[in-house]
């Protein structure tokens, strides 16, 4: 048995990485940043007492890290806004696969608004108002 990782000499031909961030909001919308953006001003724009975890960063039996204020989201990754209070519980089961629901759901809500082929996410402005 062995490893198999995957990396972009290996993705598929034709295959474009998305050129935004996502974030899947606590009420499971999926927003698209397409400037750059950094965690203070999405959770700003969120209201409310929320952190922005990076989904890379989120492991079973694990506390949620949150993303520091000042780092900016990086294009192709997916991030959830996390209640603060879950920054204090470890992720078990249950609530992993309730994040991974939110995620999908997210993600098939943001599809089919935008039909085959379109791009009608919301999509949010690198400032504030």
């Amino acid at each position: 048995m062995g490893c198999c990782f995957s990396s972009p000499s290996t993705a598929a031909v034709g295959a474009v990485r998305p050129l935004n961030a996502m974030v899947v909001s606590a009420e499971g919308i999926l927003l698209e940043y397409a400037d750059s953006m950094t965690a203070a001003e999405v959770m700003g724009a969120a209201g409310g007492d929320y952190a922005l975890c990076n989904t890379d960063e989120l492991f079973f039996n694990a506390y949620p890290p949150a993303v520091a204020q000042g780092e900016q989201l990086e294009p192709g990754e997916m991030y959830f806004l996390l209640p603060v209070s879950d920054l204090r519980r470890r992720l078990g089961g249950v609530e992993m696969a309730a994040l991974a629901m939110r995620a999908s759901a997210a993600m098939k809500r943001a599809a089919g608004s935008r039909g085959e082929g379109g791009s009608r996410w919301r999509r949010r402005r690198s400032h504030v108002c």
